[in-house]
């Protein structure tokens, strides 16, 4: 079909062209000629333009060819162009001098060296013998562009003599282009055509079939080599309706294009409905239809459905009509299309009362925003919207819930919506009163202290207590849905998990006891059973026993300190005795060297065994001190000292000497901050603590290694290990690291416990040496903090900080500045050697010392003989105390002088005795500066 176009239209340019060679044209005819050739060259434009109009074969050219024409005069050899053929060649008139042969020569150089002979052997042969030719080329230009042009040329004779050729010569380089393009798009569409499946066939005026593709053939059954040739209509058509599809073939043919529907016979007699879609295709010679090119899609399920629609449509409506589900059809704009009976019933209105009337007014206006913005959804995909809304009913405010649907077009535009509602008036009532039971219950389960968790079997919770949601810190949002087992360590989660499964395979309830991150739970299950006996939840109930667990602690600590208590009242007892005797032992062994010393020359050979003899007797008071101070606490005074200052002081002392000669392979460091801040301390006491700690650091140390003794200034602000509670504050840090074999955890527990000991530890391993460091921290209202691995122990001691500067350091005092001069001093004590020692060291004072062995005999004393001062002691074993002597004798001599002695800790009948004006207290064994001072001080006070 398509090669029958193009062959119309190249003959009609060849029969053209041969016309014109056929005949002998004058210059004026030529001209005619030309112009025939134009209007071939016009015509061709048509054909052009027609065949782009073909959108099936081919684009339109876009430009159409030129034509040139030429003169060669034989006789003259002369040449002549017209300004086409100039621009054909990108040449300028300008450049040839007319007639001259060099045009020929030009022109032959643009054409390609293997087509030259022959352009030029054509031309002599028109020019000699007087053949015509036409010829195509291709070409390249002056400017080397490159064309296709077709030559044409034609003799004139006279008589039998050629005296003139005349040509043109036409840019056919579009056409060229246009003609490979429409061979391409030819073959291109006669493919299509014949591999499509859908249904193209080509029909003729008289509907014989011309094309027949595969689609067709897959649709009717029939083959192409046999139906070619044939009447459509005695095929496909059945006899009744050929008057019909007469008429609408009529129609198609004297139209461009047609669009119509029809039945017709497949080859096993199958009735199929066909959609058409006809073009006429025109005769390009004469712009008449030739050919009727129709295409077809087979529609007949699509028929079907619709017949099945309107079956259902019908069913639809009687089912519309008689169920009791709300229906209603309305449009874009809200306006009711179509309203079903049980809608008027329950609403009270007629069909013609809503038709075309807008469904929102009806419609609670509370509940009209969350219904436009459902019916805002049915734009978007899935076209579907759920909603809920109260409305207008006969009856009153009702709820209705609503399933909406968009109805789309073909383009996916929603025309309108239908909507199916049911009344759930009841069902709202009930979900009101089941909301306030499971709000009730919600509010008894977060009132609750007990965690109370369900979970299913995968583990995710259910539901849950604000409790729970507490303990664990997190939002019952964030809890709720989510994996239970994700809000506890792997180890907590796994020993859970084996319980809880333990309720879904056996259907019986667990409880065991639980902790977690230093809390205590008693946890109970219970099984939820669901269809059938198969356990669907587990009900988890936790009790928070951690306070019971701290009290249990408590009690036993309390217990143990109660025990501890009564083995230190016990020890107390034991200790004050003994230290009462020792000390009265001992008062003899410190005091009489002191006066021995004062009466032997500076180089006297018994001064060194003397000073022996009382540096031992002091070191042996400092042992009945460690037993007092565990017993009764600390005696001495406290003053503003530096822990820096301390630690120096006791690092040149004699002990810290006897710990680097027992311990030589280990070295002592000391780091110590600069800035750090004073404590009010017993300055004995720490250095005590710290020749303790230092001494145990050093044993710790097997071999080589490091004792460090630093301080720092700390802020506490929670409490530390085995303490409850602090006092938040400023404290100076002393610390006692070593590199040792550590201390076990369960040593360390006991470490503090009087005479526990695992090793040599304190002084002369008496095992209160690090008791006597507890004490010394606990009467300073500091902290200890220990700890230890296998890799050494640090001891840190918390000192409570103050503002206050350190007093300015006392410088010895002179014996001649506490000298006395004949005061009369009166010494109450119940130990002869006490009333002897007093007496020798007050006499060689200076004083006149006289001495009674009891309070009463003190009391007889003074009524009778006045006294500047009395040394009183605090305990004596007959008779009355030293508090109470005293009071006595206030009454006698009221501001009556007294300093106290004793050799046990300071008690409270002391500080009352104090109350009441006596002096100061000293502690036994006397020493003579020690006495001295407290008497001086005392008289001249």
């Amino acid at each position: 079909m398509w090669s029958r176009v193009f062959s119309v239209m190249c003959q009609k340019i060849e029969n053209t062209q041969v016309k014109i060679m056929s005949e002998k044209p004058t210059y004026e005819e030529l001209e005619q000629r030309i112009k025939k050739l134009e209007k071939a060259e016009s015509e061709y434009k048509r054909t052009e333009k027609t065949l782009r109009r073909r959108k099936t074969l081919l684009n339109a050219t876009n430009q159409l060819a030129k034509v040139g024409g030429w003169e060669w005069d034989v006789e003259k050899q002369a040449m002549f162009w017209t300004d086409e053929v100039y621009r054909i060649h990108d040449l300028q008139p300008s450049e040839f001098t007319p007639g001259s042969p060099k045009h020929i020569e030009q022109s032959i150089e643009c054409y390609d060296p293997e087509d030259r002979p022959f352009i030029l052997e054509a031309f002599r042969n028109c020019s000699e013998k007087g053949n015509a030719y036409d010829l195509e080329f291709q070409f390249t230009t002056a400017m080397g562009r490159r064309k296709w042009i077709r030559t044409v040329a034609e003799p004139v004779l006279d008589g039998d003599k050629v005296v003139r050729v005349v040509g043109n010569i036409m840019d056919i380089t579009e056409r060229k282009q246009a003609f490979e393009a429409f061979k391409e798009q030819r073959e291109f569409s006669e493919k299509i055509i014949k591999t499509s499946r859908a249904l193209i066939v080509g029909l003729d005026k008289n509907h014989k079939i011309r094309i027949f593709n595969k689609g067709a053939e897959i649709i009717t059954g029939f083959k192409s080599k046999e139906i070619i040739g044939s009447d459509w209509f005695k095929i496909f058509f059945k006899p009744d309706i050929y008057d019909e599809m007469d008429k609408v073939w009529r129609d198609a043919w004297g139209a461009k294009s047609h669009s119509y529907v029809n039945p017709i016979r497949a080859k096993n007699g199958d009735e199929k409905f066909i959609s058409w879609q006809t073009t006429g295709m025109y005769d390009d010679a004469d712009g008449t239809n030739h050919l009727m090119l129709c295409i077809g899609e087979d529609i007949t399920k699509r028929k079907q459905m619709e017949v099945a629609l309107r079956e259902s449509e019908e069913k639809y409506r009687l089912l519309i009509e008689n169920q009791t589900d709300l229906v209603v059809k309305v449009d874009v704009e809200g306006k009711f299309q179509f309203i079903s009976p049980s809608y008027c019933e329950m609403f009270g209105k007629t069909q013609e009362e809503l038709l075309d009337k807008k469904f929102m007014p009806l419609v609670h206006k509370d509940d009209q925003e969350i219904t436009a913005k459902a019916m805002e959804a049915l734009y978007h995909p899935p076209y579907t919207a759920f909603v809920e809304q109260r409305a207008m009913t006969k009856d009153g405010w009702r709820w209705l819930a609503w399933m909406d649907t968009a109805v789309l077009d073909e383009n996916k535009n929603v025309v309108a919506i239908i909507g199916v509602g049911r009344d759930i008036n009841d069902r709202k009532r009930a979900e009101k009163a089941l909301k306030k039971k499971q709000d009730d219950m919600r509010g008894i389960l977060d009132a609750s202290l007990e965690t109370i968790v369900l979970i299913d079997r995968q583990g995710m919770v259910i539901t849950a207590n604000r409790t729970t949601c507490e303990r664990l810190k997190t939002k019952k949002e964030d809890f709720i849905g989510h994996c239970i087992y994700d809000f506890f360590s792997p180890e907590v989660a796994e020993k859970r998990r084996r319980k809880w499964e333990e309720v879904f395979v056996s259907g019986n309830p667990v409880t065991f006891e639980d902790s977690r991150e230093e809390l205590f739970f008693e946890q109970s299950a219970y099984p939820v059973f669901g269809d059938g006996d198969r356990v669907e939840k587990v009900a988890v109930f936790a009790r928070d026993t951690t306070e019971r667990k701290q009290a249990e602690k408590k009690l036993r600590e309390s217990e143990e300190k109660l025990a501890r208590s009564k083995k230190m009242e016990s020890l107390g007892l034991m200790a004050g005795g003994i230290a009462h005797d020792l000390n009265n032992i001992l008062s003899g062994i410190v005091s009489y060297p002191e006066l021995l010393l004062m009466t032997l020359p500076e180089n006297s050979p018994l001064r060194k065994p003397i000073k022996t003899i009382k540096e031992s007797g002091l070191r042996a008071a400092d042992v009945v001190s460690d037993l007092l101070t565990v017993a009764r606490g600390i005696a001495a005074g406290k003053e503003v000292r530096s822990l820096n200052v301390l630690i120096e002081e006791y690092l040149g002392s004699f002990e810290h000497k006897k710990v680097t000669e027992m311990c030589p392979s280990v070295i002592f460091k000391t780091e110590f901050d600069s800035g750090l801040l004073n404590v009010n301390c017993s300055s004995i006491h720490i250095q005590k603590s710290m020749m303790n700690l230092v001494a145990n650091a050093s044993e710790a140390i097997e071999g080589s290694g490091t004792v460090i003794i630093s301080t720092a200034n700390r802020y506490l602000d929670e409490p530390l290990k085995g303490y409850e509670d602090i006092c938040i504050g400023e404290y100076a840090v002393l610390s006692v690291s070593d590199d040792g074999l550590g201390i076990s955890s369960e040593d360390l527990e006991r470490v503090f416990e009087p005479f526990y000991t695992k090793k040599v530890m304190g002084r002369s391993g008496t095992g209160l040496g690090l008791t006597v460091v507890w004490n010394t921290v606990q009467d300073h209202e500091g902290y200890i903090n220990v700890k230890s691995n296998e890799n050494g122990t640090i001891f840190e001691l918390y000192f409570p900080v103050t503002r206050e500067a350190v007093n300015a350091e006392k410088e010895k005092i002179s014996l001649k500045n506490y000298l006395g001069h004949g005061e009369k001093i009166l010494v109450v004590d119940d130990e002869e050697n006490q009333r002897d020692i007093a007496c020798g060291l007050l006499t060689s004072l200076g004083y006149t010392a006289e001495a009674v062995s009891s309070g009463q005999e003190a009391i007889e004393y003074v009524k009778e003989r006045p006294v500047d001062l009395i040394v009183l002691d605090m305990i004596m074993a007959k008779g009355i105390n030293g508090y109470e002597t005293y009071e006595e004798i206030i009454k006698i001599h009221p501001g009556q002088k007294a300093i106290i002695a004793s050799g046990f800790a300071e008690t409270e009948d002391v500080k009352s005795a104090q109350k009441l004006g006596a002096g100061k207290y000293i502690k036994k064994p006397y020493t003579i500066e020690k006495i001295g001072l407290a008497v001086k001080e005392e008289l001249e006070g």
